[in-house]
């Protein structure tokens, strides 16, 4: 399926995630096709911030500028999250998904 899209940039590593094997697949597919590759910390709240992060070598941070920096090679800080703060993801996931919402068009 990727192979039938135009990618411009790949995240490769997620800290955030649960199987490591999924960052060194995307890794490996990147590698393989020379993509410009990203990471990310994934945080749904403030621990796990800066968890891993793609640092851009530019002066320009616009908008502009980023998406320019982001296709070209760039340094990826790849450290994944504490456990504590991973659980505290896969809870939060867990309770926003499994909540109940009411029907559309319910009344008040």
């Amino acid at each position: 399926m990727l192979d039938t899209l135009k990618i411009d940039a790949l995240e490769v590593f997620n800290a955030a995630t649960t199987l490591h094997r999924y960052n060194k697949k995307a890794f490996k597919y990147a590698q393989e096709r020379n993509l410009p590759m990203t990471a990310s910390s994934d945080a749904h709240h403030e621990d796990a911030i800066g968890a891993a992060y793609t640092i851009l070598d530019t002066q320009d941070f616009t908008v502009r500028g980023v998406l320019q920096q982001i296709v070209r090679p760039n340094q990826l800080n790849q450290g994944y999250l504490k456990p504590k703060d991973k659980f505290k993801k896969t809870w939060n996931n867990w309770l926003r998904l499994t909540r109940k919402r009411p029907k559309p068009g319910a009344g008040a």
